[in-house]
């Protein structure tokens, strides 16, 4: 029950980080670019419809709500895969997480066939600015994690049933949003281009050998061998996705500065 609580937690974390950085800062990052734009582009139309320069009540509430939270729940699926590969980073673990979740999820943001980097110019800004959500989201996710441990309820070993039951209830909500994590690494138009296939099936990887490890800590059967072998596949796993999607991502940004 402690590992679905905490599954809950990180999740609700993630939404929080998500709105505020996603959201939030998404936002920003919109007003600081066109700011920094060519004034001959104020007023034209982004790839998605919007209008370089106008921001609207409703826009925002839109960016915050379904951007934020969407991308929040989708990074803490993320953070609960790569978390027990994580724990040799000590308190530098959610700056690492955040390069993590950029290289095997920067391809949704960095797109060098987006007409709008090329719209807005400003590149090396656009991506920096881009590179510091990602690295901002996993700093806080891991903070907001933290202090959320310590803040809500945790399970009462007399009443282990009744205490769980408002996290097995989020956590069965949220179990719909780790196939929206994976989709996206398979269907081209979840990827708003070609899937990074290579990624997925890697990410599954660390996620299995998290899944396997997890449960060998709850049931504490096995020889040390296996748990050695599983630990070995998580790393390699993890290493794997890192590698392919920071290949793709590098690759994608390179094509974006050379616009």
């Amino acid at each position: 029950m402690e590992l679905v609580r905490h599954a809950v937690i990180v999740g609700l974390a993630g939404v929080i980080t998500g709105v505020i950085v996603g959201g939030i800062g998404g936002r920003v990052l919109m007003r600081i670019a066109a700011v920094a734009a060519p004034d001959r582009v104020i007023g034209a139309t982004t790839e998605n419809g919007n209008r370089i320069g106008d921001i609207t009540v409703g826009g925002t509430l839109a960016l915050v709500v379904f951007v934020g939270i969407l991308s929040g729940l989708v990074g803490a699926i993320a953070y609960l895969i790569s978390e027990p590969w994580l724990a040799w980073a000590g308190r530098w673990r959610g700056l690492v997480f955040g390069g993590v979740l950029l290289a095997i999820g920067g391809f949704g943001a960095f797109d060098s066939k987006n007409f709008d980097f090329f719209l807005v110019g400003n590149q090396e800004l656009t991506v920096g600015m881009f590179v510091a959500l990602f690295l901002g989201f996993g700093a806080l996710l891991v903070l907001v994690t933290s202090r959320l441990e310590h803040r809500l309820p945790g399970i009462d070993p007399d009443r282990p049933v009744a205490g769980s039951i408002p996290y097995l209830v989020l956590g069965a909500f949220g179990l719909q949003f780790v196939l929206l994590f994976f989709v996206q690494f398979f269907v081209d138009d979840a990827a708003a281009g070609e899937a990074p296939v290579l990624t997925g099936v890697l990410v599954g990887g660390a996620a299995l050998a998290t899944a396997l490890t997890l449960a060998g800590r709850v049931w504490r059967r096995g020889p040390s061998w296996a748990a050695r072998a599983l630990q070995l596949s998580g790393y390699g796993f993890l290493a794997g996705a890192v590698a392919a999607g920071g290949t793709r991502v590098a690759g994608e940004i390179n094509s974006i500065l050379a616009l």
